[in-house]
């Protein structure tokens, strides 16, 4: 059946007339986070009987690239008119927030020069035009969320700001075509609603999609073929199903748009559009067989597409790498063609494919010179005769800038990847924070893998927040090799003081992953456990303690290729020290993927896991039985054209058991008393999340994000309910974009923990029960 399209059209008089001006479609402007039970931003009760929420921050968490220079480059621009190559991305040395950066071609190399406000600043799209340089992308504000941001410079160096007048109400612009008409702004909002806006005209309009759908601007160029002619692809979809990618065109510099046709396959991803003569060529994957492919699709006007296959055309056997991710990255338009990499996901490498004249073509492996170091997709940008690549390997950011033999290279600092929070948890008096931070690691079958190192610092009560060593003593297993290979890290305290932690390392055979685990004991004693890693690759999302009985789950796989299904895995242990893995019924077919991510006491004392299982291709909640007898048995899978998946489960006392997750893309609550029957209650907005729900004295807690429609406040929260429920939420004191991770009761105090793009931060918040 075919879609039905909404599409709104704006009358033309001079230039565009106005679709929304500054205000939303509705006409809605933005408003603070607030509460559905009555209070205000900051905590306190309208009525006055509940007090303003008192915050602490405690000091940031050391990191070992604090004083090293760190750089992100996400865009590449040929030289325009009358100036150098650009490179556009961020610069910082650790700890401080990143800084929007450009770097301009000198006599000295790629010198770099700050954007105004650039702390706030996100670059999301460049073009030239005419001899100015445009970029465009987005700022963050505590108080007035995400808005578009525009600005100009004629030699590069120098750049000021642009009115942003007529654009919506937050808006992630992302992509530039510059018209005869003027400038064409193209992105997404808040809300994912795919827009055009025209700055000249202080106007925007929604670009047209299925109806019932929402959508991302994947890319977009022009003019093609007619000065004014502009084209759009937009991937969209239902909430929670498949993205599917589709092309609208504008013919009057953006003002109208109606839809084209959907690009060819039943699942695809677009990386990029380019013109070439006159012909529009999209590059991207498509899946075949659980895997990606290289892919591309050829449009004479933006209405109607034809699908190629550039590695059959290219002569590539993809077959030397089975089960491999395939795809080809954003195409630039060179003096002899069309190019694009492309990219094998684990060899975390690339070299480039040309497309001359009717077909692709493989000029050799060396065409992107070989670096010592993996690195991820590159930027490829033609510049006169040469290629301009940039590529974020793991000692930096380097760029070259050449030809087949003759190459030219720059670093550009390091690429270092902060911390991230993975855990707050209790230590007697004192908390301990779980980080772990990004790192890759040169398998012994000569392939690069990505990982993780994990990282401890204990928070004591004076607020003091001190790195943890992992080295151990003479009757003491030392785990520093092991720790700084340990991901998806699972540590879990007991009253005692001593912690079990459980986690995923990278082995010496064939880069495959295997489950490590050990008992730190409060003598200093250290304790590995045996049993939990087999043949397969495996990994560990929870561990729990259910009446004496050790439970731990997550999931594993039979090899490492990327087509390799997933399916959940429990284990049980007597004492902690020796694990037996589970048998049970994890997946609905041998085909379909599954994960465990939880594991917790149920009603009539049975031992309950929570997760994720594909079913007839869409993800469904489910809920396992633990036993010894029959392992892990299903006893609800969600129904309904929606899809779902659960991520924890904690006991709600009389409510019985809370189950969390998401359902139809937003946060989701089910509860249950007897096991069997369970009811959903929406937490909270399309977009907004929950950590992991902590039960704590008076009720429950979890850090977060909301993303609130039309444009409103966008950032990291403290959610808290008396039952399970009924929940408020309190914004976080911070002055710049947090991710909420954690939360920990201490005493009275509420410990809460998230992600910035500086790191982990840490507040505390005072007195929690009174905001409850």
């Amino acid at each position: 059946m075919a879609a039905t399209w909404v599409v709104v059209a704006a009358l033309v008089v001079t230039g565009c007339t106005p679709f929304g001006g500054t205000a939303s479609p509705d006409g809605s402007t933005s408003e603070d986070v607030s509460s559905s039970d009555g209070s205000a931003a900051d905590g306190s009760s309208v009525d006055g009987s509940r007090p303003a929420a008192q915050w602490q921050e405690l000091p940031a968490p050391d990191s070992p690239t604090d004083g090293r220079l760190a750089t992100d480059v996400t865009i590449a621009l040929a030289p325009g008119e009358t100036s150098a190559a650009l490179l556009v991305g961020s610069m910082t040395t650790r700890p401080a927030p990143p800084t929007a950066t450009v770097w301009v071609l000198g006599r000295t190399g790629w010198e770099p020069t700050a954007l105004p406000d650039g702390e706030n600043l996100t670059v999301t799209a460049a073009a030239e035009d005419g001899g100015r340089t445009w970029l465009a992308g987005w700022r963050w504000d505590t108080d007035t969320g995400v808005s578009a941001a525009l600005l100009s410079s004629t030699d590069r160096t120098r750049w000021r700001e642009e009115p942003t007048a007529g654009a919506p109400d937050g808006a992630y612009p992302g992509a530039l075509v510059p018209t005869d008409d003027g400038l064409v702004v193209l992105g997404r909002t808040v809300d994912e609603v795919p827009f055009a806006w025209r700055p000249d005209d202080a106007a925007w309009v929604p670009l047209p999609l299925p109806e019932g759908h929402d959508g991302r601007l994947l890319d977009a160029v022009g003019p093609v073929g007619d000065p004014g002619a502009v084209v759009a692809v937009v991937g969209s979809s239902e909430p929670g199903a498949p993205e599917l990618p589709s092309s609208v065109v504008s013919e009057d510099a953006g003002c109208t748009w109606s839809p084209g046709e959907a690009l060819p396959g039943d699942t695809a991803g677009v990386s990029g559009v380019a013109v070439d003569d006159d012909t529009l060529v999209a590059t991207g994957w498509q899946r075949q067989d659980g895997r990606l492919v290289p892919a591309s699709w050829l449009s004479p006007d933006g209405r109607t597409w034809t699908a190629e296959d550039p590695t059959g055309q290219a002569g590539l056997d993809l077959s030397v790498v089975p089960g491999e991710d395939v795809w080809l990255g954003a195409p630039t338009v060179g003096p002899d063609g069309l190019v694009a990499a492309l990219t094998v996901r684990s060899a975390l490498d690339a070299f480039l494919l040309d497309r001359v004249d009717d077909g692709w073509t493989d000029p050799g492996c060396d065409s992107i010179p070989a670096w010592e170091s993996p690195g991820l997709v590159p930027l490829v940008e033609a510049v006169g005769d040469d290629l301009l690549v940039v590529q974020s390997v793991s000692g930096g950011v380097r760029v070259r800038l050449g030809v087949d033999d003759d190459w030219q290279e720059w670093r550009l600092g390091d690429a270092l990847a902060m911390p991230e929070v993975t855990h707050l948890v209790p230590a007697g008096d004192d908390a301990v924070l779980w980080t772990r931070s990004a790192r890759v690691d040169l398998a012994p079958t000569g392939a690069w893998t990505r990982g993780y190192q994990a990282g401890r610092h204990a928070i004591t009560p004076g607020g003091t927040v001190d790195a943890l060593a992992w080295p151990g003593g003479p009757d003491t297993p030392d785990v520093t090799d092991v720790a700084d290979r340990l991901s998806a890290v699972v540590p879990v305290p007991r009253e005692d003081g001593s912690s079990l932690v459980l986690g995923q390392s990278l082995t010496e055979v064939e880069g495959d992953t295997d489950l490590v685990g050990w008992w730190d004991r409060p003598d200093g004693s250290r304790q590995l456990v045996e049993g939990l890693s087999g043949p397969a690759s495996e990994w560990v999302r929870a561990a729990a303690q259910v009446d004496g009985d050790w439970y731990a789950v997550g999931g594993r796989e039979e090899d490492i290729s990327p087509s390799s299904p997933a399916t959940g895995q429990t284990w049980r242990s007597d004492d902690g020290l020796t694990w037996t893995p589970l048998p049970g019924d994890y997946r609905a077919d041998d085909e379909s993927d599954s994960v465990v991510q939880d594991v917790c006491g149920g009603p009539d004392g049975q031992v309950l896991a929570v997760g994720t299982a594909d079913v007839d291709g869409t993800s469904r909640a489910v809920v396992w039985r633990l036993d010894d007898e029959q392992g892990a048995t299903r006893l609800w899978t969600s129904d309904g054209e929606q899809p779902a998946d659960l991520t924890g489960c904690v006991d709600a006392g009389d409510a019985g058991l809370l189950l969390t997750g998401e359902a139809a893309g937003a946060p989701t609550v089910w509860t249950t008393t007897d096991g069997a029957t369970f009811a959903a209650e929406p937490l909270g907005a399309l977009g907004s999340t929950f950590g992991r729900v902590r039960a704590v004295d008076g009720g429950f807690a979890a850090a977060g994000q909301t993303t609130e429609g039309d444009g409103a406040w966008t950032g990291g929260v403290v959610h808290l309910s008396p039952d399970g429920l009924t929940w408020r939420t309190l914004r976080l004191p911070a002055d710049v974009r947090v991710d909420g991770v954690d939360v920990l009761a201490v005493g009275e105090d509420l410990l809460v923990a998230g992600d910035t793009d500086g790191g982990p931060r840490l507040w505390r918040l005072l007195d929690y029960a009174a905001q409850l």
